[in-house]
């Protein structure tokens, strides 16, 4: 009998099943639609029931597994090598791509993290020993040794182990690049020995952007190495253990590292000299401990760092600084440190802003329940197949992949059709062959919870291709029964001259997107063709890439919008726009964040919060005069950020200041300043731009804190009403985005006497509270204040009840 039970994982519903190979189910497992071959519904290529290869460990399943890899290359067509759980003895190094102008993406899916094992074993010949190679080599390359630049479009490695033995001392993990759009994702690396590198981003000029996340590293000389000016790498819950010389290792590159769990006596992070530029290293919320006392956890012998919520035990201190006379040491717990200088324009504490960093949710899933099957993979809605819809009043056809017809129909039918998961069958083996053609709208509304593209691509046509205001691809509306949460996944498009946006917001449900790639056309946006909001429902955002047009259009375009919501993004990748960002009133929070056209990266206005945490300009034109950031009445913080490549690469003059002459446009009460990068170079906030095409010195701005804003507006409307016995409620107005949190006091008196009864610590989005365990027929009086780092607003209005 094989046992089923379900559970969702990062946003997709999977299936455990019992294996005969002594593995125990994982709370972890991620399956498809079919088996495999031509009657694999989605498309996968499957290492062992495709290609042979033993899961048992018994035998070397490398060569099956690259026939399997091979299978998948292509340009254009990304395709995913799916390895069932079980153990994969691996005796020769695995390589996606040979072919840097033909093989340019690819994903290795495992079923699970701690299911699917790929081994290296000492008493097997293999190529991982001494006499093998010279130099570490790594159990997976994404590339050949030759010199890449930046093809390596949506090239990512999930949910999987690497366990390499002793003995295997010139073993490496995962050798990686990945450009635009791409992830090392819900991975395990293990190594007997202190030699090797876990995941090393170093080994090509051109790294990123990409996104590590979820990932633990046991063992090798160091965990994560990232080099190179150009592009940036993020990290998000990242633990490391038992590295022989540091955790990260960090020279020239501009990298973002979030909740970093570290037991190591060396140093957690360690950034060094490197390359012919500095490194921007951006840290926050790490807890750092094991450390020996001659050793700092966090030690920056060069470049620039932004550092927060930093503990360290064992160590010297949390962060040494030796870019500074005399050299910075800070003692742990590290609150917030900058090297060189924090940027005001106006009267500001130059503390970071702190929005509030909300997790990813994940959806809320009724497989808990085994006696429910809609969420089973044989149970999803295939694009391509009427017969697994339960509905299709219309009688659509289904989509046909990479002809050349109009899928509108059949993806709008696929979409109503009553299934809860929607998919793109991913079968082709050509650009074109990959392509679905939608002309107009698809609207996702009743039903629909997840749409999973297989990392297949959308080729706009017709009118959805060129009207202007520009029409969505997928609009999100509400529905009768809809669900709360949609998860869109693993979605391309592709196709010149695109004026279309992939998602629209009509909804006030929560969207995510995951690993989703525009390679012409816009992102997202939650407003209408006049401007006004269609929906204000939370989004978050990973992994997102947009290249739009290169000509721009008229008027120029975001290339995504938020408008009074709620926003968190993760490795977000807007190539060109104009500005790249609209934050119009929204609360805005960004992880990892990188441009490569001179228009403004992010505009925030009309009370919009704006909070960016490692960002990267390489621009390929003169920027002119136009701002890199621009805020106007809003609340702003940008960290981490830099610029690395001189106009002179795209034919430009090379000029003493690289691209953007203006790095901040600020307007407060009717007045606006700028910050220069001219102003930036005085206080020595500058690195050399690695690619300057001549041998002059290009001063490329760095900075690593700017801050821009107010105490929080007052909350208004303060009212109260009697609730249960000794319960009084109270009710007030939220009107800011920049709070942090509110604080509610309580008096026996409207003019002293006040003390706080609640501080929701770090929350915001508070406009309510219940005082309980009062004494009936007492009154109390009652007020209300928002805070941030800056300070407090004014007091609300104050109000009295006497408690019933």
């Amino acid at each position: 009998m094989v046992l089923i039970r379900r559970w969702l994982v990062c946003g997709v519903l999977v299936l455990a099943q019992g294996f005969g190979f002594g593995l125990s189910a994982s709370a972890e497992n991620i399956v498809f639609p079919g088996s495999s071959g031509a009657n694999a519904r989605s498309g996968i290529i499957n290492v062992v029931q495709d290609h042979g290869a033993d899961p048992t460990g018994a035998t070397n399943a490398a060569g099956a597994i690259q026939n399997a890899i091979n299978a998948a290359r292509g340009k254009y067509n990304v395709r995913t090598v799916y390895f069932p759980n079980g153990q994969y003895r691996i005796d020769t190094p695995l390589v996606m791509a040979t072919d840097e102008a033909n093989h340019r993406g690819m994903i290795l899916q495992g079923q699970s993290r701690d299911g699917v094992r790929l081994f290296v074993d000492s008493t097997k010949t293999n190529k991982f020993k001494t006499s093998g190679t010279s130099v570490p080599t790594a159990v997976i390359s994404t590339h050949s040794g030759i010199a890449w630049t930046n093809n390596a479009f949506n090239t990512s490695i999930q949910n999987l182990k690497i366990d390499i033995g002793a003995g295997n001392d010139k073993a490496a993990g995962i050798s990686y690049i990945a450009s635009n759009q791409g992830c090392v994702c819900d991975v395990k690396i293990m190594n007997a020995a202190q030699t090797g590198t876990g995941v090393d981003l170093a080994t090509q000029t051109i790294p990123g952007p990409s996104l590590i996340r979820n990932v633990e590293i046991q063992g090798f000389s160091v965990g994560v190495k990232t080099s190179h000016q150009q592009y940036t790498t993020t990290m998000e819950n990242i633990t490391l253990s038992g590295q022989g010389s540091a955790g990260i290792l960090n020279d020239a590159h501009v990298v973002t590292v979030r909740n970093l769990t570290s037991t190591n006596t060396v140093s957690a992070v360690k950034q060094v000299p490197g390359g012919s530029s500095a490194g921007m290293l951006t840290l926050v919320k790490a807890t750092l401990s094991g450390g020996a006392s001659g050793n700092y956890a966090v030690d920056v012998q060069d470049g620039f760092v932004f550092a927060r919520d930093v503990s360290a035990t064992g160590y010297a201190g949390a962060l040494r600084d030796m870019t500074k006379a005399p050299v910075a040491a800070v003692a742990s717990p590290l609150s917030e440190y900058v090297s060189n200088n924090a940027y005001s324009l106006f009267e500001s504490t130059k503390v970071s802003l702190e929005l509030e960093a909300k997790e990813t949710p994940a959806l809320p899933s009724a497989g808990d329940d085994s006696s429910t099957t809609e969420d089973d993979p044989s149970n999803w809605a295939d694009v391509t197949d009427p017969s697994t819809w339960t509905y299709n009043p219309n009688g659509a056809a289904g989509a046909v992949q990479g002809d050349a017809l109009d899928d509108t129909a059949a993806i709008q039918a696929a979409m109503l059709s009553g299934k809860s998961t929607v998919y793109f069958t991913n079968k082709g083996t050509s650009d074109v062959g990959s392509r679905y053609r939608i002309s107009d709208t698809i609207t996702v509304g009743p039903y629909v919870k997840r749409i999973i593209g297989m990392y297949a691509q959308i080729d706009p046509i017709g009118t959805v291709k060129t009207s202007l205001p520009s029409k969505p691809l997928f609009d999100f509306v509400n529905a009768s029964g809809s669900p709360s949460t949609i998860l869109v996944e693993g979605l391309r498009v592709g196709t010149a001259g695109g004026r279309q946006y992939f998602a629209r917001q009509s909804s006030s449900k929560t969207l995510i997107f995951k690993h989703i790639s525009v390679r012409n056309g816009y992102g997202y946006r939650n407003t209408g063709g006049d401007g006004s909001v269609l929906g204000t429902g939370n989004v978050y955002m990973e992994d997102f890439h947009v290249l739009p047009n290169q000509t721009p259009d008229s008027p120029a375009q975001p290339a995504f919008i938020f408008k009074n919501q709620r926003a968190w993004a993760r490795q977000l990748n807007p190539e060109q726009g104009n500005p790249n960002i609209m934050n119009d009133g929204a609360r805005l929070w960004i992880l990892g964040l990188k441009s490569e056209w001179p228009t403004t990266l992010v505009q925030s206005v009309n009370g919009g919060a704006t909070e960016v945490l490692g960002c990267q300009s390489t621009p390929v034109h003169d920027a002119g005069s136009v701002p890199f950031f621009i805020d106007h009445t809003s609340s702003t913080s940008y960290a981490g950020c830099a610029e690395s490549r001189s106009v002179s690469d795209n034919g430009g003059t090379v000029t003493s200041q690289g691209a953007f002459s203006t790095i901040v446009s600020e307007t407060k009460g009717g007045t606006t300043s700028f910050l220069t990068s001219a102003a930036l170079q005085s206080g020595g906030s500058w690195r050399k731009a690695e690619q300057n095409g001549t041998s002059a010195i290009v001063k490329s701005f760095v900075l690593p804190l700017y801050v821009g804003y107010s105490v929080p507006a007052q909350p208004t409307n303060l009212a109260s009403s009697a609730g249960a016995t000794g319960v009084v409620n109270l009710t007030w107005s939220d009107n800011t985005m920049s709070e942090r949190s509110y604080v509610v006091e309580r008096s026996l008196s409207d003019t002293s006497g006040w003390v706080v009864i609640y501080n929701s610590n770090g929350i915001p989005d508070i406009d309510a509270y219940s005082n309980t365990g009062l004494p009936s027929g007492t009154r109390y009086y009652y007020r209300v204040k928002a805070t941030n780092n800056l300070g407090s607003s004014y007091y609300s209005n104050t109000v009295s009840r006497v408690v019933p």
